[in-house]
């Protein structure tokens, strides 16, 4: 059988090396030029929650600092992750060049090597248009 102390030690230690792991997802975030599309703010603000339902259940149940202070560390930078996605994600916006091109045309801007394309087709019979939009960001 685990002793009560090797588990606690063993719980504090791994949970603090995962605060460690937040580093590197956040610092890619903010050095992603294309708003971080493959991560999930939803599932960030799940682990968020769970951290912090862990907290009051620490709280309200052992009552050990020890584990609210880790659960709420690793809550506080999942929210991090969370924010700096958002922030990235509203700052690739900021700067996506708008066309305002007709229908049935096309148009092509390209700053600093970034291309966004937008094409239109009229259709037949219908007295709207499909419009396809392309961005390329590197």
């Amino acid at each position: 059988m685990i002793s009560a102390e090797f588990a606690v030690v063993t719980f504090t230690a791994g949970n603090s090396a995962r605060v460690l792991a937040y580093i590197p997802q956040i610092v890619r975030i903010v050095r992603d030029r294309n708003g971080s599309p493959g991560l999930s703010c939803l599932t960030w603000t799940g682990v968020a929650a769970a951290n912090f339902s862990s907290v009051a259940y620490t709280l309200a149940v052992a009552s050990d600092w020890n584990m609210v202070a880790v659960f709420g560390v690793n809550g506080v930078f999942c929210l991090a992750i969370v924010a700096f996605t958002v922030w990235a994600r509203l700052r690739l916006s900021s700067t996506a060049p708008v066309s305002t091109q007709s229908e049935g045309g096309s148009a092509d801007i390209c700053p600093e090597r970034r291309t966004i394309a937008v094409t239109g087709d009229s259709v037949p019979g219908k007295s709207h248009s499909r419009m396809q939009f392309f961005a390329i960001c590197r």
